[in-house]
């Protein structure tokens, strides 16, 4: 009776086991910290563990899943009978904040630079951790022989290296915003359009605008899960894709509440977006090429609404006092200011053009006259070329005829002689 109920349970184990897993004697042993592999990819991460300690623990590797969801699919693992030893893998990306259903804690840790960062007084880092366990054993006697097991894993990405997630056209940067509640991820997006109600967005396809021709530029947040607000510091043009400090090789647009001309702040510091317009433009070291090109950039934090109304009252005060404090205004329910930055916008001179075609039109002319005089001069030393031979043969042949004459003459006067 009792080989009848040990035959029972080790089949019922093998079918709940995964059917057997083969594994090698050397992994007769106990779960191990080492047994889980964690790959902190660019843009996924990857955890692997070893299921035949598991399974030699009289656990079902199929029951592990991330953070106590035991309940929800995508927190499960998938087996991996490919390899060996068999594993058990979960994969999810480093931006799965939005819903983050699974429960991994996203936190900002600030410490001195060092390494790669060692020229750096101060850097920030995502740390995206949780951990892989089993449900709790429903053993209700004194004592058991099972264990609970419970992998902890954590990846680390320096802030800077999210904040740097930019599109060809049009760029998107992620910011953390630190709450009381914890802190969280959210994705910023600058969109370009031909109209105020952004229906017609810009085509980054190399058309070119005309001058004046008005731009509308939002900066909107998604994914918050908090009450938090966009407001731009900020926003300047520049020739080129580079962001540069130097106030000369860069267009300031607007900064806080001094508004440049031709630029008007529709929304700032007032809801999920931020909005404002102002009137295409050439860049002076493009006045060689036909066409200029106007990368723009604006740097923006995300804040609380009451801190938006704070920011928003402070940038009155133009001293350079002012603004430091608050470029260093990152406490809590305010984030860190990121530049968010667009493609290229190209805007052409219809005048630049015209004069270009008239100056390339009297160039033609001017050619076409150097080409005629040079033809009309060639056709002459032809002419006078050929009457020069002309006149060569001519000579010539007059001069044999008068050299036979000669001759003839002075044999008729020997014959004449002799007689």
């Amino acid at each position: 009776m009792i080989t009848v109920a040990i035959l029972v349970l080790a089949i019922a184990a093998e079918q709940c086991f995964g059917q057997g897993l083969t594994c090698s004697s050397a992994y007769d042993r106990l779960p191990e910290n080492n047994d889980i592999n964690v790959n902190c990819g660019p843009t996924m991460i990857t955890l692997t563990i070893n299921v035949c300690p598991v399974q030699y623990a009289v656990i079902d590797p199929s029951t592990l899943a991330l953070n106590s969801m035991h309940n929800l699919t995508q927190c499960n693992g998938t087996l991996d009978t490919s390899v060996d030893p068999p594993v058990i893998k979960f994969v999810f990306p480093i931006n799965d904040t939005s819903e983050n259903a699974c429960g991994n804690s996203i936190s900002i840790e600030q410490s001195a630079g060092s390494g790669l960062f060692s020229q750096y007084s101060k850097v920030e880092t995502v740390v995206i951790g949780g951990y892989v366990d089993t449900p709790v054993s429903s053993n209700t006697g004194l004592i058991s022989y099972s264990t609970n097991l419970n992998y902890n894993f954590s990846c680390r990405y320096p802030l800077q290296y999210l904040l740097n997630n930019t599109e060809l056209l049009t760029s998107s940067a992620t910011v953390a915003i630190n709450t009381n509640n914890g802190s969280f991820i959210s994705t910023l997006s600058m969109q370009l359009s031909m109209d105020s109600n952004f229906s017609s967005s810009y085509q980054f396809n190399g058309t070119a605008l005309a001058l004046k021709t008005p731009m509308y530029v939002k900066v909107a947040a998604t994914n918050l899960t908090a009450d938090f607000f966009v407001v731009l510091d900020e926003c300047f043009a520049t020739p080129n894709a580079l962001i540069t400090t130097i106030p000369a090789d860069r267009y300031s647009l607007f900064t806080g509440c001094d508004v440049k001309n031709k630029t008007t702040i529709i929304s700032n510091g007032r809801g999920k977006s931020a909005q404002f317009t102002f009137e295409t433009f050439r860049f002076v070291v493009h006045n060689s090429l036909p066409t200029s090109t106007i990368f723009l950039h604006c740097v923006t934090r995300l804040c609380q609404p009451d801190k938006c109304a704070q920011y928003l009252a402070s940038c009155n005060s133009s001293s350079p006092s002012s603004r430091r404090r608050r470029a260093a205004d990152t406490s809590s329910g305010t984030s860190d200011p990121v530049t968010v930055s667009s493609g290229a916008i190209y805007t052409v001179d219809p005048d630049a053009i015209s004069q270009s075609s008239i100056q390339a039109l009297t160039e033609v002319k001017e050619i076409k006259g150097t080409l005629t005089g040079l033809i009309v001069g060639l056709v002459i030393a032809a002419i006078l070329g050929a009457a020069l031979v002309t006149g060569s043969v001519l000579l010539y042949k007059m001069h044999i005829l008068k050299a036979q004459q000669a001759q003839k003459n002075g044999a008729d006067n020997f014959a004449f002689s002799g007689k």
